[in-house]
């Protein structure tokens, strides 16, 4: 109820809002999950902290997402250990509740990945995966499987920056056994997701700094795993633009897990090319590599950055026709993660529309673009993590619009001036609208001169030819793009530029020390000496 009474028109008209219905219903649940959690610890106690988590998820409430997939995962691992310690006499448990205690770690697992990809979750699982079988097919699991092979999760590679691979004597996945490629893609994308938060291509590894066309870098390992992934799916699981698989799902009951690996998979594709794409583009006419340091010191293969944009778009268009089918069906598939997406994809097309040269082949940007708004206000009506995505692109519309025709009185303007924004773009938990007056912002030119001049070294360095491509561009006027969120005008450019490296506290009244916690979720040991 806490997640799905926003939905229900008669419970919104008793609460006064979607957002108060859902509230009240979780509010019950944290009365009574500490006691009911001591007296019956189960399988049911974790269900239950799994969906107050994805409510706080929705509600933009990524810390206390994370203690709550924290406390999951915990008694998940625990109690699966106990089924898998007592291999004498598993007479206790029938198939059915096996396969239930199987779903239920992997789906702490797949919230883990998701949490991840914020400001708080560690660099690493939080769940031990590897001795856990994949789940079966919902035939099987429905009807009892016939077979006694057990399919394992992928394969672990490297250290710091590692990159799943999959394992090679992995049994072939059957075309139902939807949930299990969904568990792989959440990996995948939380691994690479990760590696953007950390820094991407700017975090201090020798994977990270290779450009990207070498086959040794993250980001070619990554897209051969991404590939490698998507090479496993059936074809009936493959979304095609021309083809009728949406309602033949919608019959079988499968259209969320259809949809959900479909998106897993366009986004990774999305997130890695849009890696080395330039922030702001106004200072270049052509695709490109980046402009901001640090540059890439090796000229690419020829129409390298042109064909990574042709793939970033293809893959910002298809999430929105996916979206688009899903409701001409009357499919209002809203979540999280499905806002995340549309997120994503609408400032994609909004940035093409803004910069068409940037985005060859891609038809329509203003379009897909309004569409995709329209969506993600609807959504933002339901889940506030969603209307904080829909501020951030109202943000972005305004700042666009104001490079695109007054571009000229900013030519050093990029990423470093807007990293709240930039970091945004890639937190799929608990992102912040900065809220502030950009426009203002950007009109204190005094400002950003002193910060231009700074970088006016880099720029020259780049129109020299060391990536490949760059060359200036003088931009005209064009008609406003979407409305601008306003604030105060009296907002200062420091406030604007304020740094996501500030510890985030909770409320001042919790007398709570962040970190401290964080580190005992984190660590088993019971050793958190080094935090005191």
């Amino acid at each position: 109820m806490a997640l799905c009474a926003r939905y229900v028109p008669e419970l919104v008209d008793q609460y006064s809002s979607p957002y108060l219905a859902s509230e009240h219903f979780a509010n019950v649940v944290r009365e009574n999950i500490m006691s009911y959690m001591a007296q019956h610890p189960g399988i049911d106690v974790v269900h239950a902290l799994i969906l107050l988590s994805l409510y706080d998820w929705g509600e933009g409430n990524g810390f206390q997402a994370w203690v709550y997939t924290g406390m999951a995962t915990r008694m998940a691992q625990g109690i699966y250990s106990q089924v898998r310690g007592n291999t004498k006499d598993t007479s206790y448990l029938n198939s059915t509740e096996q396969e239930t205690i199987i779903r239920t770690a992997w789906a702490c697992f797949v919230l883990d990945c998701i949490l991840r990809c914020g400001r708080y979750g560690p660099q690493r699982a939080e769940i031990e995966v590897l001795d856990i079988p994949l789940p079966m097919s919902e035939d099987d699991f429905d009807f009892g499987s016939e077979s006694t092979l057990s399919s394992y999760f992928i394969a672990q590679l490297g250290t710091d920056t590692s990159i799943p691979a999959m394992s090679g004597d992995r049994k072939i996945i059957r075309p139902q056994r939807i949930f299990a490629l969904i568990i792989e893609g959440f990996s995948i994308f939380s691994t690479l997701s990760t590696w953007i938060c950390r820094g991407g291509r700017r975090y201090p590894s020798p994977d990270s700094i290779e450009p990207p066309w070498k086959h040794t870098s993250f980001w070619s390992r990554s897209m051969t795993m991404v590939e490698a992934w998507r090479v496993t799916h059936p074809s009936r699981l493959v979304y095609s633009r021309s083809g009728g698989q949406i309602q033949a799902h919608i019959l079988h009951n499968q259209v969320e897990g259809f949809t959900l690996l479909n998106l897993l998979y366009y986004m990774s594709v999305f997130f890695l090319h849009r890696e080395y794409t330039p922030f702001f583009p106004h200072r270049v006419s052509r695709p490109c590599g980046p402009i901001d340091p640090p540059l890439l010191e090796q000229a690419p293969p020829y129409d390298w950055w042109h064909h990574s944009a042709q793939k970033l778009f293809e893959a910002a268009s298809i999430i929105i026709q996916l979206m688009q089918d899903l409701e001409k069906r009357g499919v209002q598939f809203q979540t999280p993660f499905t806002a995340f997406c549309m997120f994503s994809a609408a400032s994609a097309v909004l940035y093409a529309d803004t910069w068409p040269y940037m985005a060859p082949g891609l038809e329509n940007a203003k379009e897909k673009y309004t569409w995709s708004l329209d969506w993600l206000k609807t959504a933002s009506e339901k889940w506030k993590i969603a209307k904080c995505w829909y501020e951030i692109l109202g943000e972005l519309s305004g700042i666009f619009t104001r490079l695109k025709t007054d571009g000229h009185d900013f030519p050093h303007l990029g990423r470093e001036e807007f990293q709240d924004l930039h970091d945004n773009l890639h937190r799929l938990a608990e992102p912040e609208s900065s809220t502030v007056n950009t426009l203002a912002a950007l009109s204190q030119v005094a400002s950003l001169d002193l910060l231009g001049a700074a970088c006016q070294p880099h720029l020259e360095a780049t129109n020299n030819g060391r990536d490949s491509g760059p060359q200036l561009l003088v931009t005209g006027d064009t008609d406003r793009l979407h409305e601008v969120h306003n604030a105060s005008s009296g907002q200062s450019q420091a406030d604007l530029l304020v740094s996501n490296d500030e510890p985030q506290r909770m409320d001042d009244d919790t007398g709570i020390d962040t970190d401290f916690l964080m580190a005992m979720l984190s660590d088993p040991s019971g050793d958190w000496s080094h935090v005191l």
